[in-house]
């Protein structure tokens, strides 16, 4: 049962499609766009940007979601709910992220 278990999890990753993109960079704003393109629930998300100062994060999906964003100084940003809510599938602006400075 363990292994039909793995192979049917291994599966259901191989054919499902989740993906980040960059959306609209505001200079003005200093804000840049994260999109996700997901066929099937998000329980959590991690992922690092580069070349940016972050400050922050805000909005989205991931917000009318309830999660919790966490950002470091070297840009990774971390997201979960810790009441166990789920991005529902779709094709949405995962946040946005603020930024001070371009390195």
């Amino acid at each position: 049962m363990k292994n039909l278990m793995t192979f049917f999890i291994f599966i259901n990753f191989i054919y499902s499609q989740y993906e980040l993109s960059f959306g609209e960079f505001n200079q003005e704003n200093k804000t840049l766009e994260i999109i996700l393109e997901n066929e099937g629930p998000v329980a959590g998300f991690q992922f690092q940007v580069t070349g940016l100062e972050v400050t922050g994060v805000s909005g989205g999906s991931a917000e009318d979601s309830n999660f919790s964003i966490s950002t470091s100084n070297n840009g990774i940003i971390v997201g979960f709910s810790f009441s166990g809510d789920v991005i529902p599938a779709g094709n949405n602006t995962l946040t946005y992220i603020h930024y001070e400075s371009i390195t």
